[in-house]
């Protein structure tokens, strides 16, 4: 079968169309999806409502916002501490459990270091295997990265003890796993 097209103006409403289905498939420019395909219960929803938005946790957010790390865990999280992201581990004393096994919903703490100074909190969406995580976080980089959200990504345990001391994390600009070794608290558990 051959297909024809009669005239010009049916050419540009057919080329109008195609672009405007592409389009429509194209996640917005401030949430990612790296690290592999999405599995768990957190998979991202994008709707079009207005504002872009994801899901996560069963949350609605705000992709477009500039978000550092610290807010966006505790708007998709149960555990709610105060404080940069590396004072996370001594603020959970006494409020909750923490320890070195990662566990889906907990929230993964680093430490301060050169490059991080207010170290980081992420979200584990998922448990992979005992030396690979799936993590849900923000602002995780410099220049165009800062401030983006970064959802399903995979950190690795590469500690020499396996005891989740260290974590290299996946990194969307370079589509792999960065090659800095992140010194790691351990994990904060929800009750």
């Amino acid at each position: 079968m051959r297909f024809r097209i009669q005239s010009a103006s049916a050419l540009f409403v057919f080329a109008a169309l195609t672009a405007a289905s592409l389009a429509s498939l194209t996640p917005p420019a401030f949430a990612t999806n790296s690290g592999g395909p999405q599995v768990g219960p957190f998979t991202p929803a994008f709707m079009k409502d207005g504002e872009t938005k994801i899901s996560v946790a069963g949350l609605h957010i705000n992709a477009n916002k500039y978000w550092s790390c610290v807010p966006f865990v505790k708007a998709v999280s149960t555990i709610h501490l105060s404080g940069d992201g590396w004072r996370w581990w001594d603020n959970a004393k006494g409020q909750y459990d923490r320890g070195n096994a990662p566990k889906e919903g907990s929230v993964l703490v680093f430490k301060r270091k050169k490059g991080l100074k207010h170290g980081h909190v992420a979200l584990v969406r998922e448990v992979v295997d005992k030396r690979t995580v799936r993590l849900d976080h923000a602002n995780w980089g410099t220049g165009s990265q800062k401030g983006k959200i970064d959802l399903g990504v995979i950190a690795k345990d590469v500690s020499k003890k396996n005891d989740w001391s260290a974590v290299r994390v996946w990194y969307s600009p370079i589509n792999d796993l960065g090659s800095t070794a992140y010194p790691v608290y351990g994990f904060v558990y929800p009750r």
